[in-house]
This record gives structure tokens, C-alpha cells and sequence, in this order.
């Protein structure tokens, strides 16, 4: 099913988003995801875009421990279609790519223990049984752009600097032709 929206679309799924069902699950993943980087307006915008839209394929471009993996993944679980592709790295040199070398940022993410965060994002597949539902490319994005299908639902949260963020736009953008940075 295409992820574009029409008529019948709209009112066909606007039930559906006021669905008790789909409230308790979001109220679920709010209170998990408490203290995390991913707000609840945030959460519920990605989970009931999901919902709504009925993506065949979601990619998401910079996962760490899955705070808006997790309302992606949880939405194609609800409307039972779709697939979530994970693009992340784990990877502290990765994270760093492109950022001034004594910013307070670039310390941060050389600090990160990406083996205990990727630990975490995987805790969270099984946590929510969600494995099925995605397919984690642990990888750049520049190496993973070549092996995912046409993208109906994207989500950039990845390399932070102006190059990494640019350079991720261009790549995963309709009709743009792969390029590996790798």
C-alpha cells in the first residue's frame, strides 16, 4: 500500500487514530520512554503518522538506543503492514564524522559506550517484540542507502554536523541516486 494520502485514506483512518487500543498503546511507549531523547508530542507524531499513512517502508537514519524506533516500529505492529529499516552505526568515529574537534558535543559522543547503547536498542526490540518488524543495517548511512527498498516514511536523526546532515538529505531523497561515503 502507498503511503500517500487521499481522501478515502483520511477518512478511513481517522477511527482508527482515536481507537482506545491505539491509545493505550501510545500511553505504553510514553511512559517507556520517559527521560529519553524522543518527547511524547514527538512519539505520538511518529507512531499515529504510521498509523495513518500505512508506510510499506520506514527508514530511520540514526536509531542509538531506539527512543523513535520505537513508535515507528510499535505503529507498523498495530496497523499489522510495513517494514522498519534501522540505519545506526554504533560507532563513537561515525558520530563525531564532520563535527569541530573541541566542541562540547564532539567529547560527548567520543564518550559514548556505543557496545551498551546498541545493547539497549536491541533489549528494546525484544522488551516490545519488535524484532520482526525491522531490519537494522549496523552500518553509515552513506554504506546503507544501496540496500533499502523505496522509502515511504523517512527519518533523519543521524550525523549531526552540517556536512552529515546534508549529505544524509541528498542521499535519501526521492529519486536521488545512491552514493556510498564509506
Amino acid at each position: 500500500m502507498s503511503a500517500e494520502w487521499d481522501a478515502a485514506c483520511v477518512e478511513g483512518d481517522h477511527a482508527s487514530l482515536s481507537s482506545p487500543v491505539l491509545a493505550e498503546l501510545e500511553a505504553e511507549i510514553f511512559e517507556h520512554l520517559k527521560g529519553s531523547w524522543c518527547s511524547e508530542q514527538k512519539a505520538k507524531l511518529l507512531i499515529e503518522l504510521v498509523v495513518h499513512t500505512r508506510p510499506g517502508a520506514c527508514v530511520e537514519i540514526g536509531a542509538f538506543s531506539g527512543s523513535t524506533t520505537l513508535p515507528i516500529l510499535a505503529g507498523l505492529r498495530h496497523v499489522g503492514s510495513g517494514r522498519g529499516y534501522v540505519v545506526e552505526a554504533w560507532s563513537n568515529e561515525e558520530a563525531i564524522r564532520g563535527l569541530p574537534n573541541h566542541d562540547a558535543h564532539t567529547s560527548w559522543w567520543e564518550s559514548v559506550d556505543m557496545a551498551t547503547v546498541r545493547s539497549q536498542f536491541d533489549q528494546m526490540l525484544e522488551t516490545w517484540s519488535l524484532r520482526s518488524w525491522c531490519e537494522v543495517l549496523a552500518e553509515a548511512s552513506g554504506q546503507a542507502v544501496s540496500q533499502l527498498p523505496a522509502i515511504d516514511l523517512l527519518h533523519l536523526d543521524g550525523n549531526f554536523s552540517t556536512e552529515g546532515a546534508a549529505l544524509d538529505s541528498e542521499q535519501y531523497s526521492p529519486g536521488s541516486s545512491p552514493v556510498d561515503t564509506s
